[in-house]
Formats: C-alpha cells, sequence, structure tokens
C-alpha cells in the first residue's frame, strides 16, 4: 500500500505566521525606543507607543475586525498628534463598522 503524498502547506499560511511572529518581535523594540525617546522628544515616543498598540491590537484582533483596525490606523495618521478627538474619531468608527455588521454594540 502507498503512503499519500503530504498535502502541501499553503504558502500564504505560512507568510502571515511569519509576519504575525516579526510583529510580535517588533512590538517590544518600539516599546523600547519609546522608552530612549521620552525625555528628548515625548511626541515621538507618543508615536512609537500607539504604533506598538495598534500592532498589539492587530495580533489579538479576530479575522473580521483587521478591516476596522487599518481604517484606525489610517484615521490616527490623518490626525497626527493624537489628543481626545482621534481617539473619539476611531470610537465612533469602530461602532459604525460593528453596526453595519450587525455585531450590536462594541
Amino acid at each position: 500500500m502507498e503512503i499519500p503524498p503530504a498535502p502541501a502547506t499553503d504558502t500564504r499560511d505560512q507568510h502571515i505566521a511569519d509576519l504575525r511572529a516579526a510583529l510580535q518581535r517588533a512590538i517590544p523594540l518600539l516599546g523600547f525606543a519609546a522608552g530612549r525617546k521620552a525625555a528628548p522628544d515625548p511626541r515621538q515616543a507618543e508615536t512609537l507607543l500607539a504604533a506598538a498598540d495598534h500592532m498589539t491590537q492587530i495580533l489579538t484582533a479576530p479575522p473580521p475586525e483587521l478591516g476596522l483596525l487599518a481604517g484606525a490606523a489610517m484615521l490616527r495618521r490623518r490626525h497626527r498628534g493624537g489628543g481626545a478627538g482621534t481617539d473619539f474619531r476611531v470610537r465612533a468608527l469602530r461602532v459604525g463598522v460593528m453596526r453595519d455588521a450587525g455585531a450590536g454594540s462594541v
């Protein structure tokens, strides 16, 4: 009896796993860099921490929310400097998209 060939590994799955591993390695590096920038340039440190937070959200988000997180990142980039207004816009985007998807409240 012949042994059936092993199923070919989907290269997309491997590529996604590699990208996730790269993001996981980058998060602590961004935190370290933000700590070094905090005293001379607090705004740059805030930007680095926001990037680390966004990467963490991407890694922990369920698949349907990934597009939503990309939209939130675009809003953050558009309104650089942050502030309460940016957070409100991101929250409003999340609520609107989740309602459109029929998921209820966030």
